[in-house]
């Protein structure tokens, strides 16, 4: 104000009023500018976090497709010796016909095979219950996952609808 007294040209005024003008818009820009760089730090940490939970869910979902891939070898292994006992048994009851004198102990041995068979199904049954098991933890573990990345979505969306309303302001 001091300064537009002392003058006494009017284009200077006029100047001198259009550059305070324009101080103040770029002081504006400036506070602006400042506020968008702290909502992008903030979403930054906020996808970091949720990177760090996507990274979990992985390690854990490695974990679990291991224990399932452990769990599925013991049923092959339980299958083929059902398979086993199966063969010896057949071999036993064909043994038993052709050996007719020896036929209440070949009985026994056939029936003793059947008996490790029965024993090996039900340890079969186990092992398809421990993978049933494990598959609901895949259930739970891929929810997390899905949630995660809904999230990682929205906060995506979010950071872009804010840059382009203050990319907007700006250029008002």
């Amino acid at each position: 104000m001091l300064l537009r007294s002392s003058l006494e040209n009017e284009p200077v005024l006029i100047f001198v009023d259009e550059f305070n003008g324009l101080i103040t818009q770029v002081s504006n820009s400036q506070s602006l500018f400042g506020d968008v760089a702290i909502r992008l730090a903030n979403n930054a940490k906020k996808l970091s976090n949720i990177s760090v939970i996507i990274s979990t869910g992985m390690q854990e979902l490695e974990m679990y497709t291991s224990s399932v891939k452990t769990t599925f070898s013991k049923l092959q292994e339980a299958v083929q010796t059902a398979n086993d006992v199966t063969s010896a048994t057949n071999e036993l009851a064909n043994k038993s016909e052709s050996e007719g004198e020896s036929g209440k102990t070949v009985m026994t041995e056939a029936i003793s095979g059947v008996m490790m068979l029965a024993s090996s199904v039900n340890n079969a049954g186990g092992v398809i219950k421990e993978l049933g098991d494990d598959s609901k933890s895949f259930g739970g573990i891929i929810q997390v996952i899905t949630g995660v990345a809904e999230q990682t979505n929205l906060l995506a969306l979010n950071a872009a609808i804010e840059a382009a309303i203050e990319a907007s302001r700006i250029d008002e």
